[in-house]
């Protein structure tokens, strides 16, 4: 994988919280506070590539003349981390396949 599509802390990424001030964090994956009940992330930290974070400086900045600010609640995403978001929704939809296959298998209702 190049760089281009690996997120590199530091090097083509910063964190939300240290280059768009007075944002807000709130990254429940790095508690159990989230719908998998269990921590996903070591800590409560939001990576952004370049072009993104600066968006949302700019935006931020807007809303600070009204008194306003903006939330975040989730940035870059370890592939590894979504693969075991979708571990429990893969578990549950093969149980209903499989469910459907040995109804399917029965044959058909009597009428």
């Amino acid at each position: 994988m190049n760089d281009s599509h690996t997120l590199i802390p530091g090097r083509n990424s910063s964190t939300c919280s240290s280059f768009v001030p007075g944002i807000v964090i709130d990254v429940r994956y790095a508690t159990s506070n989230n719908f998998m009940h269990q921590k996903l992330y070591p800590l409560p930290v939001v990576f952004l590539r370049r072009s993104p974070a600066e968006a949302l400086r700019d935006v931020q900045t807007e809303l600070a003349t009204r008194g306003l600010g903006l939330k975040v609640f989730d940035g870059y995403r370890p592939y590894r981390v979504t693969e075991r978001m979708w571990e429990p929704i893969a578990i549950r939809t093969l149980s209903r396949i499989l469910r459907r296959g040995r109804d399917t298998i029965a044959g058909p209702p009597s009428i």
